[in-house]
Formats: C-alpha cells, structure tokens, sequence
C-alpha cells in the first residue's frame, strides 16, 4: 500500500513537472511573438511618419506647381 501511494505520489509530481516545462515553454513562445508583434508595431509606425513625410512633399510639390502654373498664365 505504501509503495502504491509512493508511485502515486511520483507520478504527481512527475506530471506537474512536465506541465510546468510546458507552461514554461509556451510563456517563452508568447514573450517572443510580443517581442516580434512590438518590433512590427515600432516598424509600422516608423512606416507611417515616412509615409506622411512623402505625402507632404507631394503636397508641397503640387502646390509649388500651382504657384508656378498661376505665375506663367498671368
């Protein structure tokens, strides 16, 4: 009886080390897609404030050739 309960107990605690690495291992895989998901997001964002930089100069390149198109019609 005592060597049963012995086995049971070691299969507990074999079992809950096992859950344990698993729980270990899937809280480093969602610490590295954080990681991954926040450099796209840095990313991302450096991306817009580009875009935005482009769109300006477009802007003011339309508008410097509206300038230029009311300056030559007069």
């Amino acid at each position: 009886m005592r060597q049963l309960s012995q086995q049971n107990t070691q299969r507990v605690v074999d079992e809950n080390r096992k859950l344990r690495s698993d729980l270990q291992g899937m809280v480093d895989e969602l610490c590295t897609r954080n990681k991954h998901i926040e450099e796209l997001a840095a990313q991302s964002e450096c991306n817009s404030r580009e875009l935005e930089l482009e769109k300006q100069k477009v802007r003011d390149f339309i508008f410097q050739q509206r300038i230029f198109l009311i300056k030559t019609v007069r």
